[in-house]
């Protein structure tokens, strides 16, 4: 599991498909990404999700140039902001914070 931090924002409406967090890395932790790589966050809605509200939607989030069969980018939360507060396009960078966990099963051990 590796921690990062990255500066910028959103791009696009809120329920738009193409919505995507366009930023700079300000710390790629353990990540491999580099302090000042471009990158950019998108959020896919999984249509599988059974949502009791249109407010509610379940998916998950991917990071450009980290491949998602190796890559599972669990989280991508707003780092000091209001809590609830829906971050419009026009507002300042921001910081937001993710986290990345292996998606490749952890090797087994022999039993010998």
């Amino acid at each position: 599991m590796s921690n990062f931090v990255l500066k910028g924002r959103w791009y696009g409406e809120i329920y738009d498909e193409n919505r995507c967090f366009k930023g700079r890395v300000v710390d790629g932790g353990h990540t491999g990404l580099k302090s000042g790589d471009e990158v950019t966050v998108t959020y896919k809605v999984d249509q599988h999700t059974l949502r009791h509200h249109t407010t509610q939607a379940g998916g998950g989030y991917s990071l450009d140039g980290m491949p998602d069969n190796s890559f599972i980018l669990t989280s991508f939360l707003r780092r000091g902001g209001v809590t609830g507060h829906e971050v419009l396009p026009d507002e300042d960078d921001q910081e937001w914070g993710g986290e990345i966990v292996s998606a490749s099963p952890a090797p087994q051990q022999d039993a010998t």
